[in-house]
């Protein structure tokens, strides 16, 4: 096979290179390539005004009508236009409402790079790619003729959305805003300044070039799917198999290609080999450079693409059209049916669907998912909202409900209702319990080591690592204990140690930082000095690296009970690898709530912004630090203190002969294989 076959890249494409960036191009050109020449009253609507878009009033969102070469604009502003021309209302005004809507002329997917998915998802060249903050882009579309439907175009965006190719908030295209090339993005200080990085302005689309370019799960000529099984006794369901069909286990798409004589190979990752069912014309009638690619959270039903010219219009519809395969059976998905008086079992099903995925998990009463930050790439657990159920759901089956007019079960969205009573279940029988996340190996109560990433069913832990950095022996020695021991001791030669005592804190807290997972309690760590640039931030920095590669974010501690409450278990909730108070500037007082997350395995209350109550795990290590500032009360017994005196009037000119932070985190692996050889 050759290598041009691998059409969707697993990895993304790097783009550190400069872009292109069309500075020519003012936003009168831009607009005339949008809208064209407009004939009569109908215009786009434009708005601009400097400041966070986040901050602004109301009124400033009110747009005029674009007129060329007569609208003013500041290159600084925020600069919008609405993808929609609108007719003017009885008084002649402008406004951005459904009712005075006339035609979309594009469509604009946002988010790209960030919320939504990377520009290699776009595979087909977008009219304008704009970059409206740092990596984050609008791509747009421009239609080749003005779509005057406005439930068409709904229906449009829903499937993009869908798709991952917008961010959800983008909904609602006939009165959406876009950003135009000349302008700011005020939400940053200083103002991000837009740049254009594609343009095409010969670059147009039917609503059917961008579903079938974009392989879309939208047919905008369909009517609602529909199963085979007809009969009013479905409708009458009271057995579980009638609402609920297994996933089939070969994919009806590969299955129909073997009938067919048309299957090669699996080319891994969901990608296969075949002959192109039309290679009769092309030249040579050669049938290779062809491949399917099964469902993914991109693409909805698959993908198809024939590397020949002959084939360059011919998209997945079209090969589901040859094999007679419906759009819901491409899907390869379980089908979960909708039916009166099952309302439970329906529920049941659904969280089975999330359970088998291995993907979502509850956590102290919450259903809650692992995802990473695509700005930090901070890996963290998140409790799931009831929309966020409800887009996930859609993703894993494919629902249908019992059309009393046509006698036959028809697609639809999941039901809210439903949703909502898995949303709010006090209990999940089938979801597997999480209990934190792990960013190295670590010991089950067993003493047994855990080794290998994702989910230990024994401990309940999520391993987010990659093992083969890691080099620990199954059964250390003594003499490679003492080895470790050493090694790590040596990290600590430059820091001004008031006594050999408070050395030896620090190399507890090293060690409890290492296999904090693993251990059902800890103490806090304060590190104290007499006067700034002591080393007390860097020696936390320090620790941190042995509990995860990410840097730790000072927290500024509470100021009562309630305030370290509502903090303790909303941070908590995310099963950060460690909390740091850091630069304390008054006594590290005993708030009742951080006293028992430091002596209790779990704490429970009410987390702001989710309507239930949350038990979480306190396996979390907690630094502190602060200049004069020690343990008082009960805080005494919870916090071991580690004292620096760099015995100098002016700390800050000391000079230093290593770098021990910056060596740990470029060999992070060793240095904690080596602590477990200690731990062991």
């Amino acid at each position: 096979m050759k290598e041009s076959v691998t059409i969707f890249p697993d990895d993304p494409i790097e783009t550190d290179n400069i872009y292109e960036t069309y500075l020519e191009v003012s936003n009168d050109d831009f607009l005339e390539t949008v809208f064209g020449v407009l004939a009569g009253e109908q215009r786009p609507v434009v708005c601009g005004f400097p400041g966070n878009p986040h901050e602004v009033a109301k009124a400033r969102w009110f747009g005029r009508p674009w007129v060329s070469g007569k609208t003013p604009w500041q290159a600084a502003n925020n600069n919008y236009f609405t993808l929609a021309c609108f007719s003017p209302d009885e008084k002649g005004q402008y406004r951005r409402m459904k009712k005075n809507f006339a035609a979309l002329h594009a469509i604009m997917l946002d988010d790209i790079g960030t919320k939504a998915a990377s520009r290699e998802r776009l595979t087909i060249p977008p009219s304008w790619l704009l970059e409206t903050s740092d990596g984050n882009f609008q791509a747009g579309y421009v239609f080749n003729e003005p779509l005057t439907d406005g439930t068409l175009a709904e229906r449009l965006m829903k499937s993009l959305i869908a798709a991952n190719l917008c961010d959800p908030g983008a909904d609602g295209p006939l009165a959406r805003y876009a950003r135009l090339p000349v302008g700011g993005n005020g939400k940053y200080d200083p103002a991000f300044i837009c740049q254009l990085r594609e343009y095409s302005p010969d670059a147009r689309y039917s609503v059917e070039q961008i579903v079938d370019g974009l392989a879309l799960d939208f047919d905008p000529m369909a009517a609602p799917q529909r199963n085979r099984r007809k009969g009013s006794s479905a409708g009458r369901s009271s057995g579980s198999e009638e609402i609920y069909v297994p996933r089939a286990g070969e994919n009806p798409v590969v299955t129909k290609l073997k009938e067919a004589g048309l299957y090669i190979k699996p080319l891994g990752a969901g990608k296969h080999e075949i002959n192109c069912p039309w290679m009769d014309e092309h030249t040579g009638g050669h049938g290779g450079g062809t491949a399917y690619f099964e469902p993914s959270e991109s693409f909805s039903c698959g993908g198809f693409k024939c590397l020949h010219g002959h084939c360059a219009d011919r998209h997945l519809r079209h090969l589901l059209e040859y094999l007679g395969i419906s759009r819901i059976e491409a899907k390869h998905r379980p089908i979960i049916r909708v039916a009166a008086g099952e309302l439970a079992a329906v529920v049941n099903h659904c969280e089975e669907e999330l359970a088998a995925t291995d993907r979502f998990y509850q956590r102290g009463g919450l259903l809650v998912h692992v995802v990473t930050d695509p700005g930090t790439r901070e890996t963290v657990i998140s409790p799931l909202s009831a929309p966020s159920v409800v887009r996930a759901l859609s993703s894993l089956a494919c629902f249908e409900r019992f059309d009393k007019r046509s006698n036959e079960w028809v697609a639809c969205d999941p039901p809210d209702r439903h949703c909502r009573v898995l949303y709010d279940s006090p209990s999940y029988p089938h979801l597997p319990v999480l209990q934190g996340l792990a960013r190295q190996p670590f010991l089950r109560p067993d003493g047994s080591l855990v080794t290998a990433a994702g989910y230990d069913p024994a401990t309940q832990m999520f391993g987010l690592f990659n093992p083969k950095e890691f080099n620990i022996p199954a059964a250390p020695t003594k003499e490679q204990a003492d080895q470790a021991f050493a090694v790590i001791d040596k990290l600590l030669d430059e820091f001004s140690f008031k006594t050999w005592n408070d050395r030896a804190a620090a190399m507890a807290a090293i060690l409890t930082a290492a296999i904090r997972p693993s251990l059902p309690l800890a103490p806090m760590f304060h590190c104290c000095a007499p006067q700034i640039a002591s080393g007390k931030s860097y020696l936390t920095s320090l620790v941190t690296a042995f509990a995860t590669r990410q840097a730790a974010s000072g927290i500024a501690f509470p100021q009562d009970d309630e305030e370290c409450r509502k903090l303790l278990l909303a941070t908590l909730m995310t099963s950060p690898s460690v909390v740091c108070f850091d630069n304390l500037t008054s006594d590290l007082l005993p708030h009742k709530s951080l006293c028992s997350t430091l002596t209790e395995e779990y704490i429970t209350g009410r987390i702001l912004g989710i309507s239930k109550t949350a038990t979480v795990g306190t396996r979390t290590l907690f630094l502190s630090s602060g200049n004069n500032v020690l343990p008082v009360r009960d805080m005494t017994r919870r916090a071991l203190t580690i004292h620096l005196d760099p015995a100098c009037e002016t700390p800050a000119t000391r000079t230093f002969k290593k770098q021990p932070l910056e060596e740990v985190l470029r060999s992070r692996g060793y240095y904690v294989g080596f602590l477990s050889r200690i731990c062991g």
